[in-house]
């Protein structure tokens, strides 16, 4: 239908011959590659990374956050990981009195049914965690219960607006 209107389409260019031409247009985001970013809980911001008009890579860090909410799930991880230890050993000891006859077996199968549910608690604790983009903590340390994270660029392309400032408290609600 263009072809018949004898209208013809083509990239924006510049000329350097000072010719002007008044032409009514319409700017879009590729929606391919247009992603906008928000916290996945409340949280306070602590260091923005970039600014608008940055280009960015998809990984690539965006803001610096503070979430208590995320401390306390690293913190429910390094108690359920430390109650799945305890449960693991008990189970063991209880399988090992059960097989000399010191227990009866219900004994072993309470112990079984501690530490299947202490592994449970561990993975939703791990999903938890995940959903803030981290790792879980590996260690017991200072850092593992930080409740400092980061937000990273899910796409490679151009930061077209930014709207946060530091201290600004980020509503999972607004992108």
């Amino acid at each position: 239908m263009l072809r018949d209107l004898r209208i013809i389409t083509r990239a924006v260019e510049s000329r350097a011959n000072g010719e002007l031409v008044m032409l009514l247009g319409e700017l879009a985001v590729d929606q391919d590659a247009y992603a906008e970013v928000g916290t996945p809980v409340a949280a306070r911001v602590t260091r923005l990374l970039v600014n608008a008009g940055a280009v960015v890579r998809n990984g690539q860090p965006l803001v610096e956050l503070i979430s208590p909410e995320l401390g306390r799930e690293r913190a429910e991880y390094l108690s359920a990981s430390a109650r799945l230890k305890l449960a693991e050993a008990a189970l063991e000891r209880k399988r090992g009195l059960a097989e000399e006859k010191i227990v009866p077996l219900r004994e072993v199968q309470e112990a079984e049914s501690a530490a299947g549910e202490a592994r449970a608690a561990l993975r939703a604790s791990r999903a938890a965690i995940a959903a803030f983009g981290v790792e879980p903590p590996t260690d017991d340390g200072d850092s593992a219960t930080s409740s400092a994270f980061v937000l990273r660029s899910p796409v490679t392309g151009s930061v077209i607006e930014r709207t946060a400032v530091v201290g600004q408290m980020l509503d999972p609600a607004v992108p």
